[in-house]
């Protein structure tokens, strides 16, 4: 790991990943279960831009947008799980970001699972052709991100959730017990 961004290190936990992985199922309920303050960027993110999302507001408002609400969270978020979105590592100018948030963790869930789960936040439908699922586009288009290079720990997601969930707020206690 290089040590940019790690010298004012946040005390909070970072959750990245595949769209759909879990990271905001699994950020929230550890959260709760910790004590812990939650966010979810993605929140944050569809917030900020509106109710009435249209694919060209999606591709041109969500980075900068993402990119504001991070900013934010390092300013204010404090002892919190944030679930950031599938596509946070897309810009190489958010990592700085992520790792002065705090201890970054990969939750990683099989590609297969989750084309197979198909749960979907938004269809959009380009021109007169079939809506197009944007979460397994997402998946697809994320796949050669390496979540795991940039994390300082990975949480397998691959189970029943419970496992996901017991493995997260385990690997929490660990650090927590470590600070």
């Amino acid at each position: 790991m290089s040590s940019e961004g790690t010298s004012r290190r946040g005390n909070n936990y970072v959750l990245i990943g595949l769209p759909g992985c879990g990271k905001s199922t699994l950020g929230r309920r550890a959260a709760e279960e910790l004590g812990l303050d939650f966010y979810d960027t993605d929140k944050l993110v569809m917030k900020a831009l509106g109710d009435s999302i249209s694919f060209l507001t999606l591709l041109n408002g969500y980075t900068r947008e993402e990119t504001r609400a991070l900013w934010e969270l390092s300013e204010t978020a404090r002892r919190s799980v944030i679930a950031t979105g599938g596509s946070v590592l897309s810009c190489d100018y958010h990592i700085p970001i992520l790792r002065s948030l705090g201890h970054i963790f990969f939750i990683d869930r099989d590609p297969e699972i989750l084309s197979v789960s198909g749960k979907s936040r938004y269809f959009v439908k380009v021109n007169d052709e079939e809506p197009v699922n944007l979460d397994v586009m997402n998946v697809k288009s994320h796949l050669d991100l390496n979540y795991a290079d940039i994390a300082d720990s990975t949480v397998e997601n691959n189970g029943d959730e419970n496992e996901g969930l017991a493995s997260l707020v385990s690997a929490i206690k660990d650090l927590e017990r470590g600070a």
